[in-house]
């Protein structure tokens, strides 16, 4: 581990090890919650029948003991004509602090942390009242620990009443060497009093901050592999990353926690973002109460587990902790109903007797409680047995068959489980795949027909229909055209010869078909141009596509326009191709200028029509479609 997580780990320590000290220094008042504890109590160790039955009034009658926290030692400021003299210092003064077990027969068990609390210990605010050092305390402590009252003998039973004394009194000298130790210029100052008598507070929950303590000096002295603890504790910010685009990471949010109410679409981006995240990364969710934060955790324990199972290979160990149970039980509450519903073969557990996912690790003096409703420790005790492996077997194959007939051992169960997940994950990545492919298509049709694309996409349905209609109404003018010319007498075959007739045998069909085809090229020449200005082929395809479309080879005309569209191929094969210092052209259609960096592709293009000749090949480059005249 690197040496800066190092050092915030020794500074959390400290500073936990402090808070964990309690208070040594009282005013008056805030005096009244303690117990006080008599001289006699003091020297035998054992508390009087009224202070044990208070200290177990709320306690069931099989409770062993209760947990308190001693002060035996209790200084007082002198008094002058009855009252506390005002030099700012505290009043009451309880140098010696510990935790301990009072018993219900009476006996206290002091035991081994205790300590001088830290708020009277240098360094503090400058002016703060002190009796000591912490330097001096744990110096003191490491060469002469104290080690309390044991509530055994060397062979396992209990203490007599000689021991137990014996035991008491060598805790007491002990705390007493310990305060002479640490604090003997402060006590031979005799600014305080010591008071006859002792204080006693029963404690209300037991603090788990000594785990917490060796887990940080575990992670000093080991110094593990920490990728965590490494990424939390640094100064330098970690660097910025985008954001995942909206419905990013479809694919890998294989389950959820619910059937009935999806995930809301901040919940979706949270949970991909999760689920994207590496080794050791931290992501922060916040929220009010009620926006859907269990909810969404939820979701990652079951993608998590989905995962694992795709993967054939243990579960991850997910862990939720708080500053309070509530919010732990609340998680345990919502994994226990959400996930255990469902319809169908597959729905509810498999296994006998577990009713959630979840696992409870209260406090020890909790665990009782806790394991009527929740899986505590006692829970595993039970299922990790014989008996109960084999009733558990029984109801899975049970359960098995019934969704799969003709499964007779756990592994083929295992195996049809695991490919039928397979399916349905091909089914997430199908679907994943498309939604890629649909997002590049909106984004080309955006950059090409702007942000309101849908009114463009309808401008141009409304144009295609148009044209549509105008080249229906072509084709039929064509196809009289046609048929008055199949209708005329053979005479004018048999006098094609004069002058007259053959004039009239080589009229041109009707100017507004010559116009209406001119039209269409010049949308083409337009579509070229657009496809030089992006660099981009694919719309000068779909237009030869068109152009060939409607392209019949039936007749001469049908034939030129099939030879344009191949043209318009190879121009925009050539666009990409295309070099700067290259042959420019200067064409004009219907008043329209643009320049093309590749030669021009219709002056080589044959035709049997002369308006159409003149409009695509002429020999400077330039024409007017549209109206059968040139421009020079």
């Amino acid at each position: 581990m690197q040496t800066e997580p190092l050092a915030f780990a020794q500074y959390w320590r400290n500073s936990l090890a402090d808070a964990e000290t309690s208070k040594g220094a009282f005013r008056l008042q805030d005096c009244g919650t303690f117990m006080q504890l008599p001289p006699e109590t003091l020297a035998s160790g054992i508390a009087s029948a009224e202070m044990v039955e208070q200290c177990f009034a709320d306690k069931k009658a099989q409770t062993r003991f209760v947990e308190i926290v001693l002060r035996p030692a209790v200084y007082c400021a002198p008094l002058q004509h009855g009252v506390v003299v005002a030099n700012g210092n505290p009043p009451i003064i309880t140098p010696i602090v510990t935790p301990a077990l009072l018993y219900r027969d009476g006996r206290i068990y002091p035991g081994a942390q205790t300590i001088i609390p830290r708020d009277i210990l240098e360094p503090v605010d400058a002016g703060s009242f002190t009796i000591g050092s912490v330097a001096n305390r744990d110096e003191w402590l490491t060469r002469n620990p104290i080690p309390g009252v044991p509530e055994f003998d060397e062979n396992g039973a209990p203490l007599d009443d000689e021991s137990f004394y014996r035991e008491w009194q060598g805790w007491l000298a002990d705390c007493h060497f310990f305060l002479d130790g640490v604090a003997r210029d402060w006590l031979d100052s005799n600014e305080y009093r010591r008071a006859n008598y002792g204080y006693l507070l029963k404690k209300s929950m037991i603090k788990a901050s000594m785990h917490i303590l060796a887990l940080y000096d575990h992670l000093q002295k080991e110094q593990p592999a920490a990728p965590l603890f490494a990424n939390y504790a640094r100064v330098a910010l970690a660097p910025t990353e985008p954001c995942l685009p909206p419905n990013a990471a479809f694919a890998a949010r294989l389950a959820h926690a619910s059937d009935q109410y999806p995930l809301a679409a901040a919940q979706r981006d949270a949970l991909a973002h999760l689920l994207h995240s590496q080794h050791g990364d931290i992501l922060a969710v916040n929220g009010p109460p009620g926006t859907g934060k269990t909810t969404l955790l939820l979701s990652v324990v079951a993608s998590l587990w989905a995962k694992a199972a795709l993967a054939e290979s243990e579960p991850p160990v997910i862990v939720a902790a708080s500053t309070n149970n509530q919010a732990v039980t609340n998680i345990i509450d919502a994994i226990g109903k959400d996930f255990f519903r469902g319809s169908g073969v597959f729905a509810g557990r498999w296994l006998p007797g577990i009713e959630s996912f979840g696992a409870y690790f209260p406090s020890r003096r909790k665990e009782e409680a806790a394991a009527k409703k929740y899986q505590t420790r006692s829970f595993f005790d039970k299922v990790e047995s014989a008996e109960y492996f084999y009733h558990a077997q029984a109801t899975y194959l049970q359960a098995a068959a019934n969704a799969f007939p003709a499964i007779t051992t756990v592994r083929e169960a295992v195996n049809v489980l695991h490919q039928a997940l397979q399916k349905e994950v091909l089914k997430l990545r199908d679907i994943d795949d498309a939604w890629v492919h649909l997002s590049r298509a909106r984004t080309v049709i955006k950059k090409a027909l702007g942000e309101n694309y849908q009114e463009a996409l309808n401008q141009i349905r409304h144009e295609y229909k148009a044209t549509e209609t105008e080249k229906e109404r072509m084709d039929t003018m064509l196809d009289e055209w046609e048929n008055y010319r199949a209708k005329e007498s053979l005479l004018y075959a048999f006098f094609s010869w004069l002058p007259p007739v053959a004039k009239k045998t080589a009229a041109p069909r009707p100017s507004i078909f010559k116009k209406h085809m001119v039209k269409h090229l010049c949308r083409a020449a337009r579509a070229i141009a657009g496809c030089h200005r992006s660099g981009n082929k694919k719309p000068c395809h779909a237009i030869a596509a068109t152009i060939s479309h409607t392209s019949r080879a039936g007749r001469p005309w049908q034939k030129t326009l099939a030879k344009f569209a191949a043209s318009i191929t190879g121009v925009a094969n050539s666009i990409v191709a295309a070099k700067a210092g290259q042959a420019c052209h200067r064409m004009r259609f219907t008043g329209m200028r643009y320049t093309c960096r590749y030669p021009n592709p219709f002056q080589n293009i044959p035709t049997v029509d002369p308006l159409l000749g003149r409009a695509l090949a002429t020999g400077n480059g330039s024409a007017v479609a549209g109206t059968g005249k040139e421009k020079k």
